[in-house]
C-alpha cells in the first residue's frame, strides 16, 4: 500500500514538474518578448511586481481555502485558469494585439492563483507520500527547483529563438495537458474528511 502511495507521488511529482517547466519557460520568454518590446527594464519588474502582489493578498486566505476545499480541485481549477491565460497571450500575440499590459493582467492572475495552487500542492504531497518517504520527497521537490532554476533560461531562449513566444506557450500548453491529464485521471489524493 505505502509502495503504491509512493509511486502515485512519482508520477504526480513528474507531471506536475514537467508542468512547472513549461510554465517557466514561458514566464521568461514573456520578460524576452516585454524587454524587446519596450527595451525597458522597469517593464520586466512591473512584470515581477504584478505576478507577487497578488500572490502575497491571496496568501491571507489560502489556508483557510484549502482547508476546507478538496486539493485536487483546488490544483486543477488553478491549472486550467494559468493555461487559459496561456492561451490568451497566444491569441494576442498571435493577433499582433498583444501588449505589455496583457501580461501585467495575466500574470496577476496567475500570481493570485498560485497562491492557492502551491500550498495545496504542499498538502497534497504530504497526503500521498508515507511519513517515512517525506525526505526523499522532499529532496525530488528541491531537485525539481534547482533544475527549473538552471534549465529555464536557457530552454526558454533555445524554443524562443527559432519558434517564438508563440513556440513556447504552445510547449507550455502541452505540458499542461499531461499534467492536468495525470491529475485528473491517475493521481487519488487522500481527502481529510471534512474537505467538499
Amino acid at each position: 500500500m505505502k509502495d503504491r502511495q509512493y509511486r502515485n507521488f512519482i508520477i504526480f511529482w513528474f507531471s506536475q514538474s514537467v508542468s512547472q517547466l513549461g510554465s517557466s519557460m514561458t514566464s521568461f520568454a514573456l520578460i524576452i518578448w516585454s524587454y524587446g518590446r519596450t527595451g525597458s527594464a522597469m517593464s520586466v519588474s512591473l512584470m515581477t511586481f504584478c505576478t507577487w502582489l497578488p500572490y502575497i493578498a491571496a496568501s491571507i486566505a489560502a489556508g483557510p481555502v484549502i482547508d476546507r476545499y478538496r486539493k485536487k480541485t483546488i490544483m486543477l481549477l488553478a491549472d486550467l485558469l494559468a493555461a487559459l491565460c496561456s492561451l490568451t497571450v497566444a491569441a494576442l500575440a498571435v493577433s499582433g494585439n498583444l501588449a505589455v499590459w496583457h501580461i501585467f493582467i495575466v500574470n496577476g492572475i496567475t500570481g493570485f492563483m498560485n497562491a492557492f495552487q502551491f500550498p495545496a500542492e504542499t498538502v497534497a504531497v504530504g497526503m500521498l507520500v508515507p511519513k517515512e518517504k517525506y525526505s526523499q520527497a522532499s529532496g525530488l521537490n528541491s531537485f525539481t527547483s534547482s533544475l527549473l532554476t538552471v534549465v529555464t533560461p536557457v530552454m526558454a531562449a533555445s524554443l524562443s529563438s527559432f519558434a517564438g513566444l508563440k513556440g513556447v506557450i504552445v510547449f507550455d500548453l502541452a505540458t499542461f495537458l499531461f499534467a492536468f491529464s495525470v491529475l485528473l485521471f491517475r493521481i487519488k489524493i487522500p481527502e481529510n474528511a471534512g474537505g467538499t
